[in-house]
């Protein structure tokens, strides 16, 4: 019993430890609970009734839809955010989600997916997309024996082709430019297929790496991926996955590698200094006619201008002679009105005098 002290000690601090680890699994159940409650609040389930149009059974559908969406959205939004704070520091719900207890798909559930590497679509590729008659018979017949039989398919293939044809060469068919270093026409068919073997396998390592590259950027909490014996099979085991869609997207999304021409500067510079010469010659020929433009546009505008100078000119001299003939005619008028009265003076005086004489 002498003892009795530090195993109480190490109880103690055994207990704690415990808990302490117990207690991220309870943070992320309470963040869990209130994304649920985010996701089927008041308003989810008005937008889910306006959607169904008085459809009970399509609304109990848009409910669940929207819950999963809202859940998981709520759930994306707090990732980075502190949720647990143990006084000398504090912890995202990423960070709880790493640290939490895997109950496992048992428990907890979650997503089995086992996915396969098309080997013949490997073995095609290979072969630079051959047509030969003998080869797609073989790669045929393979694939029918491939439904009944766990063999591995290049076995089941280099047994249909020498079925096919013995006499036939793989190297004839497999002498591709990426193959050319490793086979030739000399090889056998055995030499063959320990290359189809060995470039089969490595596209089943590369896709197990891309998996897995894959499901760790999901955040996906211990996932379990491993090779089955069957080759070309690879298993995958993701607990607690609510949205099987969205990883399904994820795991048979195909990527893109692409490749462009580059080039140096030196090789391109004579290009931009002639390209730079194109440039200023055009910019100078527009400088140029803008210039031409602008002195069209005064000239034009000086012309305009004694024109019209020229027009007012004679319009007030045409003014002036109308104003000077209307006066002349005024004039001869009065005097022929005057000669009038004078005449008339003059025949009144004649009557009168001869009045008198009579």
């Amino acid at each position: 019993m002498q003892n009795k002290g530090t195993i109480r000690f190490f109880a103690i601090a055994f207990a704690l430890v415990s808990l302490f680890q117990l207690s991220f699994t309870l943070v992320t159940a309470i963040t869990k609970n209130r994304a649920e409650k985010y996701a089927t609040n008041e308003q989810a389930q008005a937008l889910a009734k306006q959607l169904a149009k008085n459809d009970a059974l399509l609304e109990v559908h848009l409910l669940d839809s929207i819950k999963d969406a809202r859940t998981q959205y709520y759930l994306d939004s707090v990732a980075n955010q502190p949720v647990y704070n143990v006084l000398l520091r504090k912890y995202t719900y990423k960070e709880c989600m790493d640290r939490e207890i895997n109950l496992g798909l048992d428990l907890k559930g979650g997503m089995n997916v086992t996915m396969a590497v098309s080997v013949p679509d490997v073995i095609r590729a290979l072969s630079g997309y051959n047509q030969d008659p003998t080869f797609l018979k073989s790669l045929q017949k393979a694939i029918d024996k491939e439904k009944t039989s766990t063999r591995d398919f290049v076995d089941l293939f280099a047994e249909s082709f020498k079925e096919t044809d013995p006499n036939a060469k793989m190297a004839a068919i497999f002498n591709t430019v990426e193959l050319k270093d490793k086979i030739n026409y000399n090889s056998t068919n055995d030499e063959v297929i320990k290359v189809i073997r060995d470039e089969s396998n490595s596209a089943i390592d590369r896709t197990y790496n891309i998996l897995t590259t894959r499901i760790d950027r999901f955040g996906v909490v211990q996932p379990n991926i491993q090779r089955l014996q069957t080759a070309g099979r690879i298993l995958i085991e993701l607990p607690g996955i609510k949205d099987p869609e969205r990883v399904r997207k994820l795991l048979q999304g195909t990527a893109q590698l692409e490749f462009w021409e580059t080039y140096q500067f030196p090789t391109l510079q004579p290009f931009f200094t002639e390209a730079n010469t194109k440039l200023t010659s055009i910019l100078s020929a527009t400088r140029d006619t803008i210039k031409a433009d602008s002195a069209l546009k005064s000239d034009t505008a000086a012309a305009t201008k004694a024109i019209a100078s020229k027009q007012s000119v004679a319009a007030k001299t045409e003014k002036v002679k109308k104003a000077d003939s209307a006066k002349a005619d005024t004039s001869k008028d009065g005097e022929s009105k005057k000669e009038g009265e004078g005449e008339k003076t003059d025949k009144k005086d004649a009557q009168e005098g001869e009045v008198v004489e009579e």
